[in-house]
């Protein structure tokens, strides 16, 4: 029982965070890879590296050194919807 009353929580805890406006929204290598249908490995190793892919963003890291890559969610969905043909 204790499992399902862990997960009940999860689950609660997950549908009362207000959701984040995709224009604020930064999404990480794997929640890209998700809305482009990639794998996480394309996306870091043969898309992020192109001249027009939105430039990350990289927090400080607690070590002084610069965190894993985010990107803003709207500029990524813009840059792929640039890609739609006509």
């Amino acid at each position: 029982m204790s499992d399902i009353s862990d997960l009940v929580k999860v689950i609660e805890r997950a549908i009362d965070r207000p959701a984040v406006p995709l224009d604020l929204a930064l999404w990480s290598g794997d929640d890209i890879a998700v809305y482009l249908r990639r794998d996480r490995r394309t996306v870091m190793e043969r898309l992020a590296c192109l001249p027009d892919f939105p430039k990350a963003i990289k927090l400080p890291s607690p070590s002084g050194g610069k965190g894993q890559p985010l990107w803003v969610a709207k500029e990524i969905m813009e840059w792929a919807r640039s890609y739609q043909e006509a």
